[in-house]
């Protein structure tokens, strides 16, 4: 039921979602969302125009959405009596027990949370996120990129990445972001948020009691002041995890072609993600390649070179994906695919 009502749903949800939303909404990709990341602090490498990031965590967004929050936000939206009842019987005098000792406690009535295995979780996740934001409108970015007067964000799951460009701004979005909190149930991790200075951002601007970062993780990217640091960091990282991961499979009994074929669905899984944000530098291919050729060949001394097992099977090889290669094409491709999408950050900048 809940996969039917999203799909249904998925048509309408660029009008129903902010524009800066990349998460549930159909055509967009977290690629979209983290390239707009590093955009825009390239942009202000650049410029040294003043900027700070924010990366926001919500604890257990999924748990804390209240349920008559969702419903007036649904209300809000203009959506039909009949279809909120619909989605709210979903949630009315739902349950859960728990087991102790072998022994069930009494209902206890859940009168929050949203399920996230759920079809449907994730729209309505964000339906009420997106309702907060609407009143935020982007302006054109011309040449010089100049932020509207109010803060932009990029948004996906439970993280959201704010920039601000003026100190003037901090008051309506500590507001905006305490409105949010009280009306809907979510509450900000301050822990696990982060906030980074860059340009000629002044780090005595205090925003929420965040604590300012040199460097922030965002969805698996290590992002700092310098576009080439931060590739650098993230590559170092991915490559570093790479190599423990083949470490660990080092004695498994595997035959040639097995052994291939983990290194290509496995092991190079997070290489081809990172790959698609941050191009990889060139000692990085050459530890992966090290690595890869270290765990094909058992920690013996290479009995072929990785050229040719990347040959076709017709000409003595296995078909192995070239590394290097497959790294730019993924590049490329993200690339070309965010600069067709109007509106983005990417596009933007690639018109001049």
């Amino acid at each position: 039921m809940t996969g039917i009502i999203s799909e249904r749903l998925k048509p309408y949800l660029t009008e129903l979602l902010h524009q800066n939303q990349y998460c549930g909404i159909q055509g967009k990709t977290v690629f979209e969302g983290v390239a707009a990341i590093r955009d825009v602090i390239a942009h202000a490498e650049i410029t040294e125009k003043p900027l700070c990031v924010l990366s926001i965590d919500f604890s257990e967004a999924f748990d804390n959405i209240s349920h008559e929050y969702l419903q007036k936000v649904l209300h809000a939206h203009a959506f039909s009596e009949s279809f909120i009842r619909g989605i709210m019987l979903l949630y009315d005098k739902a349950t859960s027990e728990i087991l102790v000792n072998g022994f069930r406690t009494r209902q206890i009535p859940i009168k929050r949370s949203v399920g996230q295995g759920c079809p449907l979780s994730m729209t309505i996740r964000f339906v009420p996120k997106s309702s907060d934001t609407d009143n935020r409108q982007e302006h054109q970015r011309h040449k010089d990129w100049q932020q509207s007067n109010e803060d932009n964000d990029s948004n996906v799951a439970d993280d959201v990445t704010i920039f601000l460009t003026r100190v003037e701004d901090i008051p309506k979005l500590e507001g905006k972001l305490h409105r949010f909190e009280a009306a809907s149930g979510a509450r900000i991790n301050i822990m696990k948020s982060r906030k980074m200075a860059l340009g000629n951002w002044n780090k005595s601007n205090t925003i929420m009691n965040l604590t300012y970062y040199n460097e922030i993780t965002i969805l698996g990217y290590h992002f700092t002041n310098n576009i080439n640091t931060a590739a650098a960091k993230t590559w170092s990282a991915v490559v570093a995890r790479m190599r423990a991961t083949a470490q660990d499979a080092y004695q498994r009994d595997l035959t040639l072609d097995k052994r291939i074929q983990l290194v290509q669905q496995y092991f190079l899984a997070k290489i081809w993600y990172v790959t698609q944000i941050f191009l990889p530098p060139t000692d990085a291919i050459g530890r992966i390649n090290t690595a890869i050729a270290w765990f094909i060949w058992n920690g013996e001394i290479f009995r072929a070179p990785l050229s040719t097992l990347q040959r076709e099977n017709n000409d003595g090889g296995w078909n192995m994906y070239k590394a290097e290669a497959k790294c730019r094409a993924l590049f490329m491709y993200r690339l070309q695919n965010q600069s067709q999408q109007k509106g983005t950050i990417t596009a933007d900048w690639l018109k001049y």
